[in-house]
């Protein structure tokens, strides 16, 4: 029996690339749909108290594995915000969400909910970023490494579980208390297509080299919300004055101590600023 046959709670979807899509949906058909998207690198259980909590409090919520991660399907491809935004685009349109949604993007999944508001704002209610990703910013020599050809592959190979593992740690202020968040993780790193996927993603120059997306979504009339952990070492705090010079209208708030995964260390500090923006 396979690995997915055994997960009844959750489900998975064919999309028109024949590539499968792991998701769950959940909340009443005419309530207001809100739609997460989680990071680089960890799946979508990294926003499971901010589902749980949307879910409670009356919305429909869609949360998804974007392509490489999790359990959706990892093929050794090029994997471009294009490609992302596809996904995304293919999984509404056979999930039949057609009416105007909500989006929360994490990290890498906030270049992505402004992408697809780019090219169909009028589908787009209203936003918020959690310590979104794609704000130039310097990176180290040794992490530049990794884009040239074979060495990254060699890096991933011999190290990449222990690179990997450890890198995450960062992601919480205090990683000691929340084991699970690791033992989630472990199970995708078996997969080459997951490697391969953090090593595309980021030759793309997706990660620090997409402030275009932000600029373009602040001449659109769409409601939009930053959240930022003010001890984030992922994503440093400061950058939030890149994103707001670029995003005017933008509604901040800045958490004390917390992290880069803000919502899931203390979804007590971010559900309340949530449910006041999208209620």
């Amino acid at each position: 029996m396979s690995k997915r046959s055994l997960i009844s709670a959750e489900k998975f979807i064919q999309l028109p690339d024949g590539l499968m899509t792991h998701y769950e949906l959940l909340g009443p058909k005419n309530a207001q749909t809100v739609v997460l998207i989680h990071g680089f690198s960890v799946p979508y259980y990294n926003l499971d108290h901010t589902f749980n909590f949307l879910v409670k409090s009356g919305f429909r919520v869609l949360r998804y594995d974007i392509y490489g991660r999790g359990l959706s399907d990892k093929p050794i491809t090029e994997y471009s915000k294009d490609f992302y935004y596809k996904q995304l685009k293919n999984l509404l349109s056979a999930l039949k969400i057609n009416s105007q949604i909500d989006f929360i993007g994490f990290s890498m999944g906030a270049i992505i909910a402004a992408f697809f508001a780019n090219r169909h704002s009028k589908l787009i209610r209203r936003i918020c970023f959690i310590s979104p990703a794609g704000m130039p910013t310097v990176v180290p020599i040794a992490l530049n490494a990794i884009k040239l050809p074979g060495v990254g592959e060699m890096i991933m190979s011999l190290f990449g579980n222990k690179i990997l593992t450890s890198g995450i740690k960062i992601d919480l202020c205090h990683p000691k208390n929340f084991p699970e968040y690791f033992k989630k993780y472990i199970p995708q790193l078996k997969d080459p297509g997951f490697k391969h996927s953090l090593l595309s993603t980021f030759r793309d120059g997706t990660l620090f080299n997409s402030e275009n997306e932000y600029k373009e979504l602040g001449k659109k009339n769409i409601r939009t919300l930053l959240i930022w952990g003010k001890k984030d070492k992922a994503m440093p705090y400061k950058l939030h004055e890149k994103v707001i010079d670029n995003i005017p209208n933008i509604k901040f708030y800045g958490i004390d101590g917390a992290g880069h995964a803000s919502p899931y260390e203390f979804p007590e500090k971010v559900n309340p600023i949530l449910i006041d923006f999208f209620k």
